[in-house]
């Protein structure tokens, strides 16, 4: 190669290193999360492209992130992005959404002496309110819980328990218990056309703006009927907001707030504007990288 040849080759390469050096960020200049999920290979392109729908609400130019395959894992590199907390729960949770009645006073005490062994009685309201949930049960106990009311004795012998559910955040240290009245009306996620999450105005919480569609439209009046009642708000079955709710409550558009992060109502408006992933999915590894 002559010297003139070999200077234009050097001026191109140069150019190429230079247009490539100005193109988008990524992980490697910028930092960022490195997320690696596994799942079955049939399913693996629908649910890469789930992925990258939901993940794309973390950043500003959701055009940078890339993702490839190999096998049955998925990488995903998210430039500039160190919410982990966030990218776990858009990958983990599921668009799953109850509202319904906790148990009447009776029932619960009953159940709460059924239980006894295994309960902790807060005498803290938050943020939980005792009144709402059945117990509080330490870790070692849980497996124990879930045998006993999963029973065929427990369910002949309390009738008027229809699910339970456990709060998605603890109570000193222990779960919080809830379980639903199976004489009530409930609220699914199939029951609405919109479900928004959004900061709040001082965007020091999260909010949501829900819709029921026309059909569903009379069900909340059903659900808080004509005495204020706790309510069971349950999100990827786990309760995050159990409070009194005022009786005849009729408008099919309503809000929630008091329970979320700004990222908690984000992750889950994005999860549920969003199909559901196969359950299979697997976080195999979620690293932080820092910029060059």
């Amino acid at each position: 190669m002559s010297n003139k040849n070999f200077v234009l080759f050097f001026a191109d390469l140069m150019i190429v290193v230079l247009i490539s050096a100005c193109g988008g960020p990524t992980v490697q200049n910028t930092g960022g999360t490195i997320l690696k999920i596994q799942c079955p290979k049939e399913n693996i392109s629908t649910t890469q492209n789930k992925l990258l729908e939901r993940l794309s609400t973390l950043s500003a130019a959701p055009e940078n992130i890339t993702s490839s395959i190999t096998g049955d894992v998925i990488k995903i590199e998210l430039p500039a992005v160190f919410d982990t907390t966030t990218v776990r729960s858009l990958v983990a949770w599921d668009r799953s959404f109850r509202l319904c009645r906790g148990l009447d006073p009776s029932v619960q005490r009953r159940v709460r002496t059924h239980l006894k062994n295994f309960l902790n009685i807060p005498e803290k309201t938050k943020p939980y309110k005792p009144s709402s949930m059945i117990g509080l049960v330490a870790d070692d106990q849980r497996e124990a819980v879930i045998a006993n009311i999963s029973s065929q004795a427990f369910k002949e012998q309390f009738p008027e328990v229809r699910n339970y559910y456990w709060g998605a955040k603890k109570m000193d240290g222990r779960n919080a218990l809830f379980m639903e009245s199976s004489s009530s009306a409930f609220i699914s996620e199939d029951m609405f056309s919109r479900l928004e999450g959004y900061a709040s105005k001082d965007n020091s919480e999260g909010e949501f703006g829900l819709q029921l569609k026309d059909d569903y439209a009379d069900r909340i009046g059903q659900l808080t009927g004509n005495d204020s009642v706790y309510l069971l708000h349950i999100f990827h079955q786990e309760v995050y907001i159990s409070k009194i709710i005022e009786p005849h409550i009729t408008q099919p558009n309503f809000g929630m707030s008091g329970a979320f992060s700004v990222a908690e109502a984000k992750a889950l408006g994005a999860i549920w504007a969003s199909e559901n992933l196969d359950p299979a999915v697997k976080i195999v590894s979620l690293n932080l990288v820092e910029g060059k």
